[in-house]
C-alpha cells in the first residue's frame, strides 16, 4: 500500500540527498581512501557526521542536531579521516564536492 499526500520539507529533502551520497561515498566492505590507506565500510553515524560537516556545520552543531556529545563527533570524524585517507573537515567537504557528494 503507497503512502500519497505526504510531502516532505525541502530541508529534509535536501539533508536526506546529503546523506545518501555520503552513505554511497562512504560504502564498501574494503577499498582504498584518496591517499592509498586501507577502509572499512562507514557506519551510520559516520556517515551522517560526514554529511553534515561537507554541508558545512560545525562539530557542536552536529553534536546538538544528532543529541550526541563533541567528543562523540569528533570521534566519528577522525575515524572517517582515517577510513578516507583525509587530513580534516576541509578535505572532508572537498571529497564530497569531487564524488558529487554535495
Amino acid at each position: 500500500m503507497a503512502v500519497t499526500g505526504y510531502h516532505l520539507p525541502m530541508e529534509l529533502l535536501g539533508r536526506l540527498a546529503e546523506l545518501a551520497a555520503c552513505q554511497e561515498a562512504l560504502s564498501g566492505e574494503h577499498g582504498q581512501g584518496s591517499r592509498g590507506h586501507h577502509h572499512r565500510a562507514a557506519g551510520p553515524t559516520e556517515r551522517r557526521v560526514s554529511a553534515l560537516v561537507a554541508s558545512g556545520h560545525s562539530n557542536p552543531e552536529i553534536a546538538a542536531s544528532m543529541f550526541i556529545s563533541v567528543k562523540t563527533v569528533e570521534a566519528n570524524l577522525t575515524r572517517v579521516y582515517r577510513k578516507l585517507g583525509l587530513r580534516g573537515r576541509v578535505d572532508l567537504a572537498r571529497h564530497a564536492l569531487e564524488s558529487g557528494d554535495s
